[in-house]
């Protein structure tokens, strides 16, 4: 049996709704919901180039003519373009992120046209990006997280950690016992009150039996 005061949603502390950077904007909370409209905020984000009109973004589409965009790959010291790991005037490192003035409720107005819906009252975002190439989520995610206060974890995920749930019930086939021998240990009908013979039944789980790969142990 596990621990079910062990399972729980995995987020951060405190609370993100989206893996989206807009350093000091929107108060201690990070709310860009706060940010003045048409006010644009230097944030540390990927860079990339559309290869149809040539405009500079972080989306991986085109917000202009819906072209695929790629990474511009630039010397985080002098700024030369270029495809290797260190730039070879200065030698400094070679990186697809820069600072970038980003008017980050135009880009709030564009996510909420994809998704839909009126805005929360919230959407707390974060200070910096962490990741290599500082790709933002897409702000329609965190959009559809504030509107339910779910939490996104660091890895970019939101789940449920089950690791630890407590297991009720089985089939034969996910533990690898075969049916004479669960019938020895006291396993004669399935949890429907049917005898047990197929080892796709669903068996109720006696306390204090473990499984392991094709044996079985009583603590």
């Amino acid at each position: 049996m596990g621990r079910p005061e062990k399972a729980k949603e995995r987020k951060m502390n405190p609370l993100v709704h989206c893996l989206f950077p807009i350093a000091e904007a929107g108060g201690p909370q990070r709310d860009i919901i706060k940010v003045e409209k048409g006010k644009k905020v230097k944030v540390e984000i990927t860079q990339k180039r559309c290869k149809k009109c040539g405009i500079i973004t972080h989306l991986s589409v085109c917000k202009n003519c819906g072209g695929e965009t790629e990474n511009i790959r630039r010397c985080s010291r002098c700024g030369l373009i270029f495809e290797g790991e260190r730039c070879p005037k200065c030698n400094g490192e070679i990186v697809s992120f820069g600072n970038i003035e980003v008017d980050l409720r135009e880009q709030l107005e564009l996510a909420l046209k994809v998704v839909g819906g009126s805005l929360p009252s919230r959407i707390k975002c974060v200070k910096k990006l962490m990741n290599e190439t500082r790709t933002p989520e897409h702000l329609g995610k965190g959009l559809l997280r504030a509107r339910y206060d779910l939490s996104v974890f660091k890895d970019g995920t939101l789940r449920y950690d089950l690791t630890d749930i407590p297991l009720t019930h089985f089939k034969p086939n996910e533990v690898g016992v075969n049916i004479e021998k669960l019938i020895s240990l006291g396993y004669y009908y399935d949890f429907e009150g049917e005898p047990l013979a197929d080892m796709d039944q669903i068996l109720e789980l006696k306390v204090q039996m473990l499984f392991y790969q094709n044996s079985v142990e009583i603590i």
